[in-house]
């Protein structure tokens, strides 16, 4: 039920993915995911040279969103 659980958080502000990985590849996968309408930003720690769990990763990502909150983020891992 992800694209529906994406669907409803989609009202309450901007969706992005943090991925450890190759560029590439990562983009690839979610392009051609049917969850990718709900995706604003994808954040490939191949592009800053940090993986996470590394601080510098997640700040970059954080840097990627148009309205970023520490006090209102939720990171869901996998």
């Amino acid at each position: 039920h992800a694209v529906e659980l994406l669907k409803w958080l989609s009202q309450f502000g901007e969706i992005g993915i943090i991925t450890n990985g190759i560029h590439v590849t990562q983009t690839l996968r979610i392009n051609n995911s049917p969850l990718s309408p709900f995706i604003s930003f994808v954040s490939v720690s191949e592009e800053c040279g940090f993986a996470k769990p590394d601080v510098r990763f997640f700040e970059h990502s954080a840097r990627m969103a148009r309205n970023f909150s520490k006090e209102r983020a939720l990171v869901i891992g996998d």
